[in-house]
């Protein structure tokens, strides 16, 4: 950031007259009525509030191209004086006559004394009790470099300098890449700071009279970043407008744009960018922070994840999830309580309404133990009081679940598609329903297949297992799907069952060969027939096609 960026900047965007009255003050009191600043060839934006006055002038300008306007009120008068004390911020009266008046500045800077020649204002009568020049010896001064020395100091027109019974007046100085700001106060004028926060290491302060606009400041940052905009609150969701006035000190945000290349994996996924995961710790930081996840977002998988055994809670997300034909392995998921009290634990415990998660191998994952619903992927997939949730072309291998309804892929789904899923090899321990692909289903599994051989209590005391589904219930629907274990789908092949098992195909095993699975009706061009459990998926047409509006 620029150095210039230390002080502030009003971007006042109005031409208003600067006539004045004094009629809000008490006119027996010496001070200013008028006051006009206005360069050779810039335009000087000017605004006048309750007896003070304000000017923005470009930044790129010299001081000596300036000239400066002043009425005074009837019986002031502009009066010398001698600074008993230096350096104490005061614009002081150092000589005057009947028609000439200089004002210099009693303050050091650093090492620059800007009471000097170079600095000071000379002004010459022009009738009546008005006043006009500018600075006279300041050539090659910059505005830039004078307010440089001015803004964010505690500057004032010293009391008595318009007759003995004048009061201060606070000047207020503040600038930014853009535009230099001069405030000359009314004597009775309350001022008030505004903070900008830029970032968490950069905070200009500014200050301004009561009832000025609050503008935005124009600033050129490093890196490549923007400001795309200033707010009132730290989250940005309130913005701060021309008709913003300083009523009490205040503090503005900036919303600043990072390069995509220079943020972090977090900061795009807090920022709801759509990123790729490629590595171990960005995938650890996707599942400790998938809250931040928003309908919309879309989470790819860049790589193959070999988390290393690690233990995860189960997560909540509400994006949607690419799994691009790579495996995430090796990894436990802890049950965890859903906002809608179930406990649940799989890689994600709750897919919800709307999200889409599709082609992804899940390999040695074990959804550990929940008391109400579990499956390696998911342990519900309900898109209920919303659109329709999907789930598809998701491959289970080696792993295990286990909880009161338990699924190769989900434990529970309800207004859902499962669709082109498979389990192989894995360990599904239901205590009420136990399925190859789904524990309990309310919605659709078709085009599925599994290896798995789950179990659930005996039936008799009301558990329910499945090759494909272990219980489906009114409404479920399972078609051309296929397991190695005899029951396809559970007690829901009865009338409790609104759907139909039409195509599922039970009891695979080696002998089975294409031209049974050809009669089963399984035809498809998802399928790749082969014999027995070689039969399998065509990947390039099961295989979810993730779009830019994903």
């Amino acid at each position: 950031m620029k150095k210039r960026i230390l002080a502030s900047a009003l971007a006042l965007c109005m031409a208003l007259s600067v006539s004045v009255t004094a009629s809000a003050t008490d006119t027996t009191v010496p001070r200013m009525t008028n006051m006009t600043l206005s360069h050779t060839t810039e335009t000087v934006a000017s605004a006048s509030i309750n007896g003070s006055f304000l000017f923005t002038a470009p930044i790129s300008t010299d001081v000596a191209d300036y000239t400066v306007s002043v009425t005074l009120s009837e019986g002031a008068a502009f009066t010398a004086s001698t600074p008993t004390e230096s350096n104490t911020g005061e614009l002081y009266v150092a000589e005057v006559n009947d028609s000439e008046v200089t004002l210099k500045f009693n303050m050091t800077v650093g090492t620059v004394d800007l009471n000097s020649d170079q600095y000071a204002l000379t002004l010459t009568s022009a009738g009546g009790n008005t006043w006009t020049g500018g600075f006279e010896n300041a050539g090659g001064l910059s505005l830039e470099t004078m307010a440089g020395y001015l803004a964010g100091m505690d500057i004032s027109l010293a009391g008595g300098a318009l007759g003995a019974a004048s009061a201060p007046q606070d000047i207020l100085v503040n600038y930014d890449d853009d535009k230099v700001v001069l405030a000359v106060c009314d004597p009775d004028a309350v001022v008030y700071t505004v903070d900008y926060v830029v970032d968490e290491d950069t905070t200009l302060t500014w200050k301004l009279p009561a009832g000025a606009v609050i503008p935005p400041l124009t600033l050129v940052l490093s890196g490549g970043k923007t400001i795309n905009g200033w707010f009132l609150d730290s989250d940005c969701n309130t913005a701060l407008t021309s008709s913003t006035t300083v009523t009490g000190n205040t503090t503005v945000y900036a919303k600043v744009n990072v390069p995509t290349e220079d943020k972090t994996f977090l900061e795009k996924l807090e920022g709801h960018e759509n990123v790729t995961i490629t590595t171990k710790g960005e995938w650890d930081t996707f599942v400790e922070h998938s809250d931040v996840v928003v309908a919309g977002q879309l989470i790819t998988l860049g790589a193959d994840i070999d988390c290393q055994n690690t233990t995860y809670d189960s997560m909540t997300f509400r994006g949607d999830f690419n799994g691009n034909g790579k495996t995430i392995s090796n990894a436990n998921f802890r049950a965890v309580s859903t906002s809608s009290g179930d406990t649940c634990s799989g890689m994600f415990a709750k897919i919800g309404p709307g999200q889409v998660v599709a082609n992804l191998t899940l390999q040695n994952v074990t959804a550990q133990y929940s008391g109400t619903y579990a499956g390696v992927l998911a342990g519900m997939v309900d898109g209920a009081g919303g659109s329709r949730t999907l789930v598809q072309n998701v491959q289970v291998r080696n792993s295990s679940a286990s909880g009161r309804s338990a699924g190769g892929v989900a434990g529970f789904i309800r207004n859902a598609d499962v669709r082109y899923c498979s389990s192989r090899d894995t360990t599904v321990t239901g205590l009420a329903n136990g399925g190859g692909i789904v524990g309990l289903s309310n919605a659709k599994v078709e085009y599925c297949y599994s290896t798995t051989s789950p179990t659930a209590l005996p039936s008799i005391i009301g558990g329910s297992a499945g090759g494909v589904v272990g219980k489906n219930v009114r409404g479920a629907y399972t078609e051309y799907c296929w397991s190695t274990m005899t029951v396809v789908g559970g007690s829901g092949e009865g009338a409790e069952a609104g759907g139909t098992d039409i195509g599922a195909f039970d009891n695979v095993s080696n002998s089975t060969t294409v031209r049974d699975f050809s009669l089963k009706g399984f035809t498809q061009d998802c399928w790749v027939r082969a014999a027995g459990t070689a039969t399998d998926f065509n990947t390039s047409v099961v295989t979810y096609p993730f779009t830019a509006a994903n």
